[in-house]
């Protein structure tokens, strides 16, 4: 049986090992996964033409949205992007970054 601080401590934890994987990573290194890439080009892909006024004011949520690989798409493409993460750190990188 678990109770309630053992459930904290265990989030913490898992909290500060994503913080630890995307504390090496270099900005510019990162790309929209595949999956992301594919799932809006829909049939056009691999081609990528992309249509914008498709998206334009579409809301959208990047769960784990991590160091935030996926958001500089999304925001070019017209979403209003929601996004949320569980490492403290990368969350505050990630709000300078987009804001």
């Amino acid at each position: 049986m678990t109770n309630d601080f053992d459930q904290e401590a265990s989030h913490f934890n898992r909290a500060g090992r994503w913080s630890d994987f995307y504390e090496g990573r270099v900005p510019s290194d990162r790309y929209p996964t595949k999956w992301v890439v594919r799932t809006l080009a829909g049939g056009n892909y691999p081609y990528l033409k992309l249509d914008k006024a498709r998206y334009k004011g579409a809301c959208i949520l990047d769960m784990g949205c991590g160091d935030g690989r996926n958001l500089p798409l999304l925001l070019n493409l017209g979403f209003e992007v929601h996004a949320c993460e569980i490492s403290p750190a990368t969350r505050t990188t990630i709000s300078m970054e987009f804001a």
